[in-house]
Order: C-alpha cells, then structure tokens, then sequence
C-alpha cells in the first residue's frame, strides 16, 4: 500500500509540474540544452540510426505537438507528444495499432478494440498491456526498435527508447527498461554546472532524476507484486514504462519548443 500511495502521489505531483511549466514558455532547445537559432530548423531534423541506416526524423508543427517518426519498408512508429497527450501509432501490413497516454489513463488500440487502464490503479492495467504484448502489429513495431541504436542522451533516442521498453516489457523482456534505468543513473551523476534560473538543461536533469524516483517504485514493486498476481514483474516493468513516459512529456512541456515557429 505504501508503495501504490507513492506512485499516486509522485503522478499527482508530475502533473501540477507539467501545467505549470507549460505556461512557462521557455526558450527553444535541444534535449542536450542546446539553444536552437537556425530558422532553417523550424520544420525539424532528420538523424540516421548508425545501425540500420534509416531516418528518424523529429518535427514540431507547432509549439506543443512534437512528433518523432522511424520507418522502415514495412513497418511504421509515430510517437506524437501533443501538450498533455503522448500517442504512439504502429502500421504494419495496412493494420495499425495506437498506445495512448492522456492524463493517468492508458488506451490501447488495435483491430480488436480498445482496452484502458489508469496508472493511479496498476492493477487493472493488465488488460491494456496484454494487447500490447499480443498485437502483431505491435510486434512489428518492437522488432523495428529492437534494430535500432538508439541513444538515451538525445530526445529522439530517448523517446524510442521508452517505447521499445514498454512493448519489450509487455511480453517479459525487461532489457530496454534497464538501459533507461541505466541511463538516469548515468545521468544524475553527471557534472551540473550551477544555475541562478532553471533553464533547459534543468529540465533534462529533473527528467532524468524522476526517471531514478520512479526506478525505486519499480524495484519496490518487483520485490512485493503480489497484487499483479500472473501479471507480476512485466507488469511492474510496463508500469515504470507508462510513468517514465510521462515523465518524459513532462519534460517536452518543461523544455518548450524545439524548433523556432
């Protein structure tokens, strides 16, 4: 019980950060807090992935929807942060599937309807992460980022990365979820240079550092999950996926636009 009033509390308390940082208007920036003054960056920017040579491209229509993309001949994913909505769309084979996240709900979406479930009660987010881990579409989209080398220190790499972990966790694998584990580590015990104001490298800081509060909720729940039941260790794995998550948009609002409008 302790450990369920904590994540009610620390997801409580992440959304009164989000709402409050996303009137901030902060200046444009990259995920490393770089500030970004190319006007020609105003439709986004494409890295290639080293491993398999394709395109992950990253565009900020406007100031609050940020969309991250990856394809290859066959398979889709679309991660679209929209203010206080993450949305994730996978095509395979003229199917699709979605993974939303709005609020403290989850909904997952494939030809066989929808199933919900809400953070605040992990217990019944069973059903949500079971199409996950049996969608076929959603397979496709999970064997397409486990091809990718994806770097957790970049906001795209970072993105996907969340993605891989929870379809990975849905169906036992928790490798992706510790490399974010491993990540926030790496970064929290990074050299800070000390700031009078928050600027945009505090919110990548602050991200990564929630990112090790959550990691303690998870290493709680693996060692007393009796209430998951069968659901158990994938999904305390898949509950730290859906809250990193929205810590990561969390993030998006702290950090404000990428790109110039």
């Amino acid at each position: 019980m302790n450990v369920m009033k904590r994540m009610v509390c620390v997801m409580v308390g992440l959304w009164v950060i989000r709402s409050a940082a996303a009137a901030a208007a902060p200046v444009p920036c990259s995920a490393t807090g770089a500030v970004v003054s190319d006007p020609a960056a105003a439709a986004g920017r494409t890295v290639i992935d080293p491993a398999t040579k394709l395109a992950i491209r990253v565009e900020q229509p406007s100031r609050d929807v940020l969309i991250v993309s990856v394809a290859d001949g066959k398979t889709s994913i679309r991660k679209e942060f929209r203010s206080g909505d993450v949305v994730t769309t996978i095509r395979n084979g003229g199917r699709a599937a979605t993974i939303t996240m709005h609020g403290d709900e989850v909904i997952v979406s494939d030809s066989n309807g929808k199933k919900r479930g809400t953070v605040s009660k992990p217990e019944g987010l069973a059903q949500a992460v079971g199409v996950i881990g049996t969608s076929t579409v959603i397979r496709a989209g999970s064997d397409l980022l486990d091809r990718l080398a994806l770097q957790a220190d970049t906001f795209e790499g970072n993105a996907l990365l969340l993605t891989r972990a929870l379809l990975a966790a849905a169906h036992g694998d928790r490798s992706s979820t510790v490399e974010h584990q491993q990540w926030a580590r790496w970064r929290t015990t990074q050299p800070r240079v000390v700031r009078v104001q928050n600027g945009p490298g505090d919110c990548w800081d602050k991200y990564a550092a929630e990112a090790i509060r959550i990691m303690n909720d998870y290493i709680d729940c693996i060692s007393s999950c009796t209430w998951y039941s069968v659901f158990c260790e994938s999904g305390c794995g898949a509950l730290y996926d859906i809250r990193a998550e929205m810590a990561f948009l969390w993030y998006f609002n702290c950090n404000g636009p990428f790109y110039r409008e």
